[in-house]
């Protein structure tokens, strides 16, 4: 509109004042000419200046809109690498959880092994316990407990005997014996006098003792960091025959102590001295 009003203007002529005035019929009809000339010019200027503000917000709102295309794009793009770094971490998860697996089944295999040996030294155990019966005879009435008082302090019964979850396997399981935890090294203490009819390593127990008593009863002391006496050593009440460890199937510093009656293992509470078995149950070590 501004474009075509200053060509009129151009192929018409511009009216200057004094021809304003001589096409006039009166002062008043020239000053009213002149003023709406003047009116017309300077609002075409301003519209002229408010295109171009127009056409300057334009701009700025396309440079806008570029921005954040390319922005999108380089988000489009960083989005395509994270899902196949994703993928790629997927196909890693599977191949890590397919070889859990494997492991897994070789260790449910490793732990029948172990199981059974276990079952194999308890046989060997008990028939020795027999054989000795007989032979050794001891003035102790009641059976003391495999850790000194000394010691009580920073132990604490873990596993009682019965069923229990077993640790490995996360299934019930019959346990034999009663589980102490300790600190590594821990004096490990014969409850009765007796003599050693099993000092050895074992895949299942670790470092193993076991004590007969000569009166149809023997103790076990199992997963020891270390034996202090060995096969056919006589050994009397309250003596140290070895250190609480964690060998063999095991899952931390403990002593597993058991009890055998014959050739079955039995739990050990019910040969506890009456003074010891008051003083754990207090504590609550035999619930």
């Amino acid at each position: 509109m501004y474009d075509k009003i200053v060509v009129y203007y151009y192929k018409n002529g511009n009216p200057s004042a004094f021809e304003l005035l001589l096409q006039s019929d009166s002062l008043s009809s020239f000053l009213t000419k002149k003023d709406y000339v003047e009116y017309i010019l300077k609002y075409m200027k301003q519209l002229a200046s408010d295109i171009d503000a127009a056409k300057a917000d334009i701009a700025d709102t396309l440079n806008v809109y570029e921005t954040t295309n390319r922005d999108l794009s380089n988000y489009r793009e960083s989005l395509k690498t994270a899902m196949t770094d994703y993928q790629a971490q997927v196909v890693e998860l599977d191949e890590l959880m397919s070889q859990y697996g494997e492991e897994l089944e070789l260790t449910a295999e490793q732990i029948e092994e172990y199981e059974r040996k276990a079952k194999e030294l308890e046989k060997q155990i008990a028939e020795l316990n027999a054989a000795l019966k007989d032979k050794y005879t001891y003035i102790e009435g009641d059976y003391g407990w495999p850790i000194a008082a000394d010691y009580w302090g920073s132990c604490v019964i873990t596993s009682g005997f019965g069923n229990r979850k077993d640790p490995f396997t996360g299934q019930i399981a019959y346990h034999n014996g009663v589980d102490i935890s300790a600190p590594a090294n821990t004096p490990v203490q014969s409850v009765k006098s007796g003599v050693v009819i099993r000092s050895e390593f074992s895949e299942s127990y670790g470092n193993v003792i076991v004590v007969s008593h000569g009166d149809g009863t023997a103790t076990l002391y199992a997963h020891l960091s270390k034996r202090l006496v060995g096969n056919n050593d006589k050994v009397l009440q309250g003596q140290v025959i070895g250190r609480v460890g964690t060998t063999g199937r095991s899952t931390g510093n403990h002593l597993h102590f058991g009890v055998y009656l014959g050739s079955n293992l039995v739990d050990p509470a019910d040969y506890l001295d009456k003074y010891i078995k008051e003083v754990l149950d207090k504590y609550g070590y035999l619930d």
